[in-house]
């Protein structure tokens, strides 16, 4: 570890160092000192570093030198980050047997997936007020042949790289992977389509059209009356299936929390031990429609407003069901009976009635409690057609319940698409709890002290433990899940 050091940016945005003076650190030819630079260092004699598990993870830099008798290693300049203590130097501890670690052209590709990643502005946000670069020297490593990596070994010999000690890395089992032959798998032959795509078709693979057609949904009555409200929603996160307590769980609890380590969630997708929770779901609860922006200025309303847009909010009657309805037709063609059971199905859940429980979701805003509607099938024309009699329609009475699924996730089903699974509960994204009597370490700090990243890291650190908690079962009696407790005192 460089302790006496300073790193500093330059007029591309490439990190580069210097000594306490001010002074720009060059090589013999007077080049800059990079990562990826071989230097010469002299090492601290004193104690050596350790990380905060106890392990010792090498020496402290007295001083980097032109001197070729001293140890020569590779300058490894990390990006900015607020508990960095020091830039590093990688040494081969032993040159007349190094450690040799073989890695292929996918392991290769892996880490160059983590380095698009790191420079998609809308994944990094970093990028945007500068705090981090994107690895901007990683080319010109490239082209020398030698490109600094901390890596780590996992089981079947599988090799993980990364840029930094604690940074992101590529799993090579993708979800495609992890699904196998489970019906999460995506469908690639005609041959072999779910009950799903035999319907709706799929362009996946040989790919397959679909054999139903949607018209769209009109308000039945005055939509300007119908609408209650025109609301501004709330900032939404992307997935983020790298939070693999969320994603994935233990098989027949071979994995999870009540082991020492967190071995198999580390994994990732990688695990053995892992498979997937399943499909996402967003419970029904009802939304804040007053939802205000009091505190926030004009300037920031009118951002806001551009990136998250703004939205009528349609709401049923409840005392006349029939008010605020909207219609629309769905046409089919060359579908079986059962087919058309399975349809229905998937529309009304199995329950025809206006005033049922099992609603799904459409449109914008799932996770904040819009979308929530009752979709039912008020009447099925067959229209056929031959050279004697021509077009002929003819009613179908609608068909009762059919599904595919086994009884367990048909319950699951059932309770997920319930409109009152979660009354008198707080749905809501995972937050942060900051006591009354607690003190915000800065004054500008207190909304950061709440933000819901840190439930995240605190409920999982990679590495250190395995996650305190993981999502809960859907037949769970208990589906809640306690905030983080924030406690900054004096």
């Amino acid at each position: 570890g460089i302790e006496r050091y300073q790193t500093f940016l330059t007029k591309e945005g490439k990190i580069r160092i210097q000594d306490n003076s001010g002074n720009e650190l060059t090589t013999e030819d007077d080049k800059p000192l990079r990562t990826g630079s071989v230097v010469h260092f002299v090492k601290d004699l004193g104690e050596p570093y350790y990380h905060r598990s106890r392990f010792e993870v090498g020496s402290f830099v007295e001083r980097i030198t032109t001197d070729s008798h001293e140890p020569e290693g590779t300058l490894c300049l990390g990006e900015t980050a607020p508990k960095r203590h020091f830039q590093s130097i990688f040494e081969v501890i032993n040159p007349n047997a190094p450690i040799k670690v073989t890695i292929g052209v996918e392991e290769f590709r892996k880490i160059e997936d983590v380095l698009f990643i790191y420079r998609d502005q809308a994944v990094n946000t970093k990028l945007k007020d500068g705090s981090h670069k994107g690895y901007r020297d990683y080319e010109d490593c490239k082209d020398d042949g030698r490109i600094p990596v901390y890596y780590n070994l996992g089981k079947g010999g599988k090799v993980y790289l990364s840029f930094a000690a604690l940074g992101r890395r590529a799993f090579q089992n993708t979800l495609n992977d992890v699904a196998g032959g489970k019906s999460h798998q995506l469908c690639s032959g005609r041959n072999s389509l779910c009950p799903a795509c035999q319907l709706f078709g799929t362009v996946e693979g040989e790919g397959a059209g679909s054999r139903i057609r949607f018209t769209d949904a009109v308000c039945e009555n005055s939509y300007q009356e119908a609408v209650k409200k025109r609301v501004l929603f709330d900032e939404l996160g992307a997935p983020r299936n790298s939070y693999v307590p969320f994603y994935l769980h233990g098989k027949n609890g071979a994995a999870g929390t009540d082991t020492d380590t967190d071995t198999a969630f580390a994994e990732g997708y990688d695990s053995p031990d892992l498979e997937l929770n399943g499909r996402k779901f967003y419970w029904h609860h009802t939304p804040d429609l007053n939802f205000r922006l009091d505190n926030m200025r004009q300037s920031d309303w009118k951002k806001k407003m551009a990136r998250c847009g703004t939205f009528d909010v349609v709401k049923a009657d409840e005392d006349n069901l029939d008010q605020n309805r909207f219609s629309f037709q769905i046409f089919f063609e060359g579908i079986t009976e059962d087919q058309l059971k399975l349809l229905c199905t998937s529309l009304n859940l199995g329950e025809n009635r206006k005033d049922g429980d099992l609603c799904i979701k459409l449109g914008h805003g799932k996770p904040l409690g819009y979308g929530s509607c009752k979709l039912v099938v008020d009447g099925i024309t067959q229209r056929t057609f031959s050279q004697e009699m021509g077009w002929k329609e003819s009613p179908l009475d609608v068909p009762e319940e059919m599904h595919t699924c086994s009884e367990g996730s048909w319950k699951d089903l059932q309770k997920i698409c319930s409109l009152h699974a979660c009354d008198g509960l707080d749905v809501r994204y995972p937050y942060v709890f900051l006591p009354p009597d607690s003190v915000s370490k800065k004054a500008d700090q207190g909304n950061n002290d709440r933000a819901g990243h840190h439930w995240f890291s605190e409920n999982y650190r990679v590495g250190r433990r395995p996650p305190l908690r993981t999502l809960p079962e859907t037949a769970s009696r208990d589906l809640t899940m306690p905030a983080a407790k924030a406690d900054y005192r004096k």
